[in-house]
């Protein structure tokens, strides 16, 4: 236990820029967000485009009156006409004009929450590989100590060439495994480095971001069902604006100057909707906004249901990893018996070699245990809307 939370603490000190600056960093360079913003600046406007009114149309005339038998005069008209919506619809339009700029918001965040989850997640996989290249590098060690072990049996002549031959394989082995282990390190440092936007390289701190703990189920409230809410009420108060069969009147006033008299002119025209309704529109609409209403409540009930999954299988990984932290500490007992009892020919290479292994796999599943909670913790955390905090 001891050896792993020193070999986790050496790998910290390795790298210079916490994660939280780093990703404070990628969220203000990211293309995705920064598109993600401006369409929520649009929905703004097209809130605005929706209250807008048509402008008033002006009509200007002349007319010439030639009589046939006298002289020619001329007269002329002038006339607007102003469109205006039905009383109540100005303020149903309102109302989606919000509507349309929450759901903006909520998508908006949504986003940047789903960013954030992926961006962790892939962080994650980066500290992993950094940790486990870690340890491999701690099973060369133990390699180099039974390779030592092993040719001071040979040089005394209490041990055999193959045994030291065996020993050396186990530590080149571990040497090659490492290359990858390099290699895998560089890949997801640049996939992460793609992911952020973030062009140049930078001294990146590799710290996994939870502890392996066990927390309380609690209503899912992620951005994926704010964003389901805000769709719902979009497309209802959609609907309302709808529901009227006829939307508008023209309010019209005209001069008319002609040679003999004068003529004025007010009046009011509107649509008659014999033929063209807007039933169908408004069930349309209704129908759509229904809809909506039963995927937020799908969305719901998987949610939680995800939540209340991952909440125990992060108690059961908690209990996991309590275990293995014991049976780590036994093995390290029993690595330094077998190396006391291999110098003083009680105990075999082979026991010594496979106590070895046991105890670099037993820290291997410490490691692996320790990101997996890592990984239900990030998607916890984005259920609960946590991850744009």
């Amino acid at each position: 236990m001891t050896r792993i939370m020193i070999m986790i603490a050496a790998a910290v000190t390795l790298y210079g820029v916490d994660y939280k600056t780093f990703e404070s960093k990628a969220m203000q360079r990211s293309p995705e967000i920064l598109s993600a913003k401006l369409q929520s600046d649009i929905a703004v406007l097209e809130k605005d485009l929706a209250l807008r009114y048509e402008n008033p149309i002006l009509e200007v005339e002349v007319g010439r009156y030639a009589p046939d038998d006298g002289k020619s005069e001329y007269g002329s008209r002038l006339g607007i006409s102003q469109p205006f919506r039905v009383f109540g619809l100005q303020r149903d339009i309102k109302e989606y004009g919000e509507n349309l700029v929450k759901f903006a918001k909520a998508g908006y965040k949504r986003d940047r929450a789903a960013f954030s989850a992926t961006l962790r997640r892939k962080y994650t996989d980066y500290v992993l590989a950094v940790y486990e290249k870690r340890l491999l590098q701690e099973e060369i060690e133990l390699a180099k100590r039974v390779e030592a072990i092993a040719k001071e049996r040979y040089e005394s002549g209490g041990g055999t060439k193959a045994s030291l031959m065996q020993a050396s394989v186990e530590k080149i082995s571990a040497k090659n495994r490492l290359l990858e282990y390099e290699r895998e390190v560089t890949s997801r440092y640049f996939g992460l480095l793609n992911l952020a936007g973030i062009p140049e390289q930078i001294e990146l701190e590799a710290a996994f971001l939870y502890r392996v703990d066990s927390i309380s189920v609690k209503r899912a409230s992620s951005p994926d069902i704010e964003t389901a809410k805000a769709k719902e009420a979009l497309l209802f108060s959609k609907a309302k604006t709808k529901s009227r069969r006829v939307e508008s009147y023209t309010v019209t006033g005209e001069i008319e100057n002609e040679p003999e008299q004068s003529i004025g002119r007010i009046g009011v025209s509107l649509e008659l909707p014999l033929f063209n309704r807007t039933n169908q529109e408004y069930r349309i609409a209704e129908i759509k906004a229904r809809q909506a209403a039963l995927q937020r409540e799908r969305l719901q009930i998987s949610q939680r249901t995800r939540l209340a999954s991952l909440t125990r299988q992060l108690g059961i990984l908690k209990q996991r990893y309590d275990a293995l932290h014991s049976q780590l500490d036994k093995e390290e007992q029993l690595l330094t018996l077998f190396e006391e009892g291999y110098k003083m020919a009680r105990s075999s290479l082979l026991d010594l070699i496979k106590t070895k292994n046991s105890l670099i796999e037993t820290r291997r599943q410490l490691l692996e245990t320790l990101y997996l909670a890592n990984i239900y913790q990030i998607e916890i955390d984005y259920l609960k809307g946590k991850n744009d905090e």
